[in-house]
Protein backbone atom coordinates (compact mmCIF):
# COMPACT_ATOMS: atom_id res chain seq x y z
CA UNK A 1 0.00 0.00 0.00
CA UNK A 2 3.22 2.42 1.12
CA UNK A 3 4.10 1.50 -1.96
CA UNK A 4 1.06 2.78 -3.60
CA UNK A 5 0.87 5.82 -3.05
CA UNK A 6 4.34 6.31 -3.19
CA UNK A 7 3.70 5.66 -7.06
CA UNK A 8 0.73 7.79 -7.10
CA UNK A 9 2.30 11.10 -5.58
CA UNK A 10 5.19 10.60 -7.86
CA UNK A 11 2.66 10.44 -10.63
CA UNK A 12 1.29 13.74 -9.04
CA UNK A 13 4.29 15.39 -8.93
CA UNK A 14 5.63 14.40 -12.66
CA UNK A 15 2.06 15.97 -14.04
CA UNK A 16 2.51 18.97 -12.42
CA UNK A 17 6.28 19.37 -13.53
CA UNK A 18 6.46 22.13 -16.45
CA UNK A 19 7.58 19.42 -18.77
CA UNK A 20 4.26 18.29 -18.67
CA UNK A 21 2.36 21.63 -18.18
CA UNK A 22 3.95 22.93 -21.68
CA UNK A 23 2.42 20.22 -23.70
CA UNK A 24 -1.13 21.65 -22.47
CA UNK A 25 -0.24 25.41 -23.49
CA UNK A 26 -0.15 27.24 -26.79
CA UNK A 27 0.94 30.61 -27.97
CA UNK A 28 0.91 32.95 -31.21
CA UNK A 29 2.30 36.64 -31.98
CA UNK A 30 -0.16 39.35 -33.36
CA UNK A 31 0.20 42.27 -34.34
CA UNK A 32 0.05 45.93 -32.95
CA UNK A 33 -0.67 48.87 -35.44
CA UNK A 34 -1.37 52.57 -35.17
CA UNK A 35 -1.76 55.57 -37.75
CA UNK A 36 -0.20 59.17 -37.57
CA UNK A 37 -0.52 61.29 -40.57
CA UNK A 38 1.97 63.23 -42.48
CA UNK A 39 1.56 66.75 -41.42
CA UNK A 40 3.36 70.06 -41.09
CA UNK A 41 2.38 73.00 -39.74
CA UNK A 42 3.53 77.04 -39.59
CA UNK A 43 2.92 79.97 -37.32
CA UNK A 44 1.18 83.02 -39.08
CA UNK A 45 4.26 85.58 -39.65
CA UNK A 46 3.72 88.84 -38.21
CA UNK A 47 3.71 91.69 -40.54
CA UNK A 48 7.22 93.10 -41.54
CA UNK A 49 7.10 96.84 -41.12
CA UNK A 50 10.35 98.93 -42.14
CA UNK A 51 8.56 102.30 -41.39
CA UNK A 52 10.64 105.14 -43.01
CA UNK A 53 13.74 104.04 -45.23
CA UNK A 54 16.45 106.65 -44.64
CA UNK A 55 17.04 107.98 -47.52
CA UNK A 56 19.92 110.86 -48.50
CA UNK A 57 17.85 114.51 -47.62
CA UNK A 58 21.06 116.36 -49.15
CA UNK A 59 21.69 117.34 -52.68
CA UNK A 60 24.53 116.26 -54.58
CA UNK A 61 25.20 113.11 -56.95
CA UNK A 62 23.61 110.34 -53.44
CA UNK A 63 20.52 112.81 -53.39
CA UNK A 64 17.18 110.69 -52.28
CA UNK A 65 19.48 107.21 -52.22
CA UNK A 66 18.87 104.96 -49.25
CA UNK A 67 21.50 105.65 -47.07
CA UNK A 68 21.83 102.09 -44.80
CA UNK A 69 23.29 99.44 -46.79
CA UNK A 70 20.92 96.63 -45.00
CA UNK A 71 17.19 97.09 -42.88
CA UNK A 72 16.82 94.10 -41.14
CA UNK A 73 14.08 92.81 -39.02
CA UNK A 74 13.61 89.10 -37.35
CA UNK A 75 10.90 86.98 -35.98
CA UNK A 76 10.68 84.09 -34.28
CA UNK A 77 8.03 81.06 -35.71
CA UNK A 78 7.12 77.76 -34.67
CA UNK A 79 7.95 75.11 -37.81
CA UNK A 80 6.77 71.36 -37.60
CA UNK A 81 6.78 68.40 -40.01
CA UNK A 82 6.81 65.20 -38.54
CA UNK A 83 8.18 63.72 -42.03
CA UNK A 84 11.14 64.74 -44.61
CA UNK A 85 9.56 67.64 -46.12
CA UNK A 86 10.61 70.92 -48.36
CA UNK A 87 10.59 74.25 -47.09
CA UNK A 88 9.30 76.64 -49.46
CA UNK A 89 9.93 80.73 -49.37
CA UNK A 90 7.88 82.94 -52.05
CA UNK A 91 7.42 86.17 -53.10
CA UNK A 92 8.08 89.08 -55.50
CA UNK A 93 9.52 92.71 -54.90
CA UNK A 94 7.46 94.85 -52.88
CA UNK A 95 5.79 97.64 -55.65
CA UNK A 96 5.05 101.01 -54.69
CA UNK A 97 1.11 101.89 -54.46
CA UNK A 98 1.27 105.80 -55.23
CA UNK A 99 3.63 105.99 -57.79
CA UNK A 100 4.80 103.95 -61.02
CA UNK A 101 8.69 104.42 -62.37
CA UNK A 102 7.42 106.02 -66.10
CA UNK A 103 8.73 109.55 -65.65
CA UNK A 104 11.49 111.16 -67.97
CA UNK A 105 14.23 110.25 -65.53
CA UNK A 106 13.11 106.85 -64.60
CA UNK A 107 16.90 105.80 -64.86
CA UNK A 108 17.66 107.23 -61.67
CA UNK A 109 14.52 105.62 -59.67
CA UNK A 110 12.48 102.48 -58.67
CA UNK A 111 9.39 101.95 -58.09
CA UNK A 112 10.12 98.13 -56.47
CA UNK A 113 12.24 96.89 -53.88
CA UNK A 114 13.89 93.80 -53.74
CA UNK A 115 14.25 91.90 -50.19
CA UNK A 116 15.26 88.65 -48.89
CA UNK A 117 13.86 86.15 -46.71
CA UNK A 118 15.91 83.90 -44.64
CA UNK A 119 14.59 81.18 -42.65
CA UNK A 120 16.70 79.19 -40.15
CA UNK A 121 16.62 76.52 -37.30
CA UNK A 122 17.41 78.44 -34.42
CA UNK A 123 19.89 76.20 -33.42
CA UNK A 124 21.10 76.19 -37.04
CA UNK A 125 21.01 72.17 -37.17
CA UNK A 126 17.11 71.02 -36.70
CA UNK A 127 16.20 71.49 -40.80
CA UNK A 128 18.81 72.95 -43.09
CA UNK A 129 18.26 77.19 -44.15
CA UNK A 130 16.23 78.50 -46.43
CA UNK A 131 17.00 81.33 -48.33
CA UNK A 132 15.42 83.64 -51.26
CA UNK A 133 16.02 86.93 -52.80
CA UNK A 134 13.27 88.34 -54.96
CA UNK A 135 15.38 89.63 -57.28
CA UNK A 136 16.49 86.00 -58.48
CA UNK A 137 13.06 84.74 -58.63
CA UNK A 138 9.68 84.10 -57.16
CA UNK A 139 10.24 81.04 -54.75
CA UNK A 140 13.13 79.24 -52.98
CA UNK A 141 12.48 75.53 -51.88
CA UNK A 142 15.22 73.36 -49.67
CA UNK A 143 14.03 69.32 -48.90
CA UNK A 144 14.26 68.69 -45.62
CA UNK A 145 16.05 65.33 -44.66
CA UNK A 146 13.82 64.53 -41.78
CA UNK A 147 11.43 65.56 -39.21
CA UNK A 148 11.71 68.92 -37.69
CA UNK A 149 10.18 71.18 -34.73
CA UNK A 150 11.74 74.03 -34.36
CA UNK A 151 11.17 77.64 -33.08
CA UNK A 152 12.57 78.92 -36.16
CA UNK A 153 13.99 83.00 -37.40
CA UNK A 154 12.52 84.62 -40.24
CA UNK A 155 14.65 87.29 -41.52
CA UNK A 156 13.22 89.46 -43.64
CA UNK A 157 15.97 92.21 -45.33
CA UNK A 158 16.02 95.19 -47.46
CA UNK A 159 19.76 95.05 -49.25
CA UNK A 160 20.81 98.13 -50.84
CA UNK A 161 22.80 96.36 -53.25
CA UNK A 162 19.97 94.20 -55.00
CA UNK A 163 18.04 97.21 -55.88
CA UNK A 164 17.78 98.29 -59.52
CA UNK A 165 18.68 101.83 -58.16
CA UNK A 166 19.15 102.82 -54.94
CA UNK A 167 16.88 105.82 -55.53
CA UNK A 168 13.62 104.51 -53.99
CA UNK A 169 10.44 106.92 -55.46
CA UNK A 170 8.41 107.99 -52.83
CA UNK A 171 5.58 105.68 -51.69
CA UNK A 172 3.94 102.70 -49.96
CA UNK A 173 6.01 99.56 -50.55
CA UNK A 174 4.59 96.42 -50.51
CA UNK A 175 4.59 92.82 -51.04
CA UNK A 176 3.20 89.28 -50.00
CA UNK A 177 5.70 86.88 -48.69
CA UNK A 178 4.77 82.89 -47.77
CA UNK A 179 6.34 80.22 -46.09
CA UNK A 180 5.25 76.75 -47.03
CA UNK A 181 6.27 73.36 -45.35
CA UNK A 182 5.02 70.30 -47.45
CA UNK A 183 5.44 67.54 -49.29
CA UNK A 184 8.69 67.25 -51.20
Amino acid sequence: MKKLLMAGALGAAFAASPAAAQSATASDDFAILALVQAECSVDDPDTVFFGFLDIEEDSGSDALTLTNNRYVERQRIWASCNYPASITLEGDAMQNFLQTNDGPDADDFTDELQYRLRLRADDNTDFATVDHRTVDGSSTTVAQVGAFHNRAVLRTVINVNDQESPRPLAGIYAAVATVTLGAI
